[in-house]
């Protein structure tokens, strides 16, 4: 399968995109910047080689859009303007967010809630011509980069 991930330079992003390449799929490595997308598909083929060389494809973010499953892999406070920017080519797209907008408070985090109520309806608001959905707020981005570990979070 053909994944995009919009900010996969990102430490889950990044991950992510291992993990995914390291089981099969096509991933389109999306930075703002083309050239860092470069760097981190080289940093990852050099740290895992075959397991993900071949299958990790760097590009803008813009590059990333052209997949069926778009995974959004940008902070919170990211995800908004990243949606807009790149609207119309997220059109009748799967479109996963990964973002969730916690602030931390002592020892407990408390999420800061956007005018629709989390920020997967609000990304939803403004692409109401995709289909969006959420996955991944609890899996720490390490645990996706450890190619050689089972993941145990769900």
């Amino acid at each position: 399968m053909r994944i995009g991930i919009l900010g996969a330079t990102g430490p889950a992003g990044r991950g992510l995109a291992a993990r995914l390449a390291s089981v099969g799929h096509e991933v389109l490595f999306g930075s703002r910047e083309a050239a860092k997308a470069e760097s981190g598909v080289a940093a990852l083929v050099e740290t895992w080689g075959d397991r993900v060389a071949g299958r990790l494809l760097p590009c803008d973010n813009g590059g990333a859009c052209d997949a069926p499953v778009v995974i959004l892999a940008v902070q919170a406070d990211a995800a908004i303007p990243t949606v807009q920017e790149h609207a119309e080519q997220l059109h009748g797209k799967i479109v996963v967010s990964m973002a969730s907008n916690l602030v931390k408070h002592g020892n407990e985090f408390n999420a800061v809630l956007p005018p629709h109520g989390s920020v997967a309806a609000e990304i939803q608001s403004r692409l109401w011509r995709s289909r969006v959905t959420t996955a991944f707020h609890l899996v720490p981005a390490a645990e996706f980069g450890a190619l050689d570990h089972e993941m145990e979070s769900d």
